[in-house]
């Protein structure tokens, strides 16, 4: 993403935030901004099931977005074609054939009514 398209940040929601190891050299001069974030075990008043521990982290990723606007892509994901036309519109959100709603690749602007809705699904 970063080699790509050069943002002029980039937002990392951690918790411990540090970058260590043998790579952290090649993140230097990147511009992070480093945001520590307390991964939810609710929403709404409802536990996240035990089951399902990747919904607390799904939630950071839309409340963040609905804070913020921007993009979000999960780590797997590897940008060849510029993103920045998607950001024209409201929200562009995966939904691959076949498949439920995925929030594997989110270009939202901030407060985002489908984000909105998407969250509200956290009630039932």
């Amino acid at each position: 993403m970063y080699l790509n398209h050069r943002p002029s940040k980039i937002m990392v929601h951690c918790s411990p935030c540090n970058f260590t190891g043998p790579y952290a050299h090649w993140l230097q001069g990147i511009p992070f901004t480093f945001v520590h974030t307390v991964f939810p075990n609710e929403v709404f008043g409802l536990p996240i099931k035990e089951e399902n521990p990747h919904h607390s982290t799904d939630v950071v990723r839309i409340r963040a977005l609905l804070r913020y606007g921007g993009i979000y892509l999960d780590a797997d994901v590897f940008v060849v074609q510029p993103l920045r036309r998607f950001l024209h519109y409201e929200a562009t959100v995966t939904w691959p054939h076949g498949y439920t709603f995925g929030n594997m690749i989110m270009i939202s602007h901030k407060n985002s009514r489908i984000l909105r809705l998407f969250m509200d699904t956290y009630r039932e």
